[in-house]
């Protein structure tokens, strides 16, 4: 289908949105990776996971604004968008969104403290009065099992003996 002038600009700046767009998508995964660590294999199936999604909204966007036509410069606008953003403003909304992710942390974190020293003192009461019960109980069990060994190699000693006799 021939698309207009017209329309051909305004679907090339509509896929600059889209860009960065996708930029933005992508620095999520990236202040997640920075706000909690993890390793190589998790960091690649993010990366598959964003560029499924990158596949999905480039076919949807082809298939509904641009009748299933590849066009090189709906691909150069969304690449174009995306590094747009990524020379911009990327770094100043991960620095922004690191801090207040942190700052959530803690404020979550506050009352998580305050419930564990509140608690503190009669859990450590409760640990120390079943170490004094315990304990006797352990010493007790040690000396079984010390005596239970003992009877086995008395018991593998016999079995031995009586295969050679017969």
């Amino acid at each position: 289908m021939i698309l207009s002038m017209s329309y051909q600009v305004r679907l090339f700046l509509f896929t600059i949105l889209i860009g960065a767009f996708l930029g933005i998508i992508y620095d999520i995964f990236r202040i997640l990776r920075k706000a909690f660590k993890h390793g190589k294999l998790l960091t690649n199936i993010e990366d598959i996971i964003y560029w499924l999604f990158v596949t999905f909204v480039m076919f949807y966007l082809m298939l509904n604004r641009n009748y299933a036509e590849i066009r090189f410069f709906v691909i150069l606008g969304a690449f174009s968008g995306m590094i747009v953003y990524f020379l911009t403003i990327s770094r100043f909304v991960r620095k922004i969104a690191i801090i207040v992710i942190g700052f959530a942390i803690k404020i979550i974190l506050i009352p998580l403290k305050i419930i564990f020293k509140i608690l503190k003192f009669p859990v450590m009461l409760i640990f120390k009065m079943l170490k004094k019960i315990l304990s006797p109980a352990k010493k007790g069990l040690q000396r079984s099992s010390k005596y239970a060994k003992i009877k086995g190699r008395r018991l593998k000693r016999e079995i031995r003996i009586l295969v050679k006799k017969i």
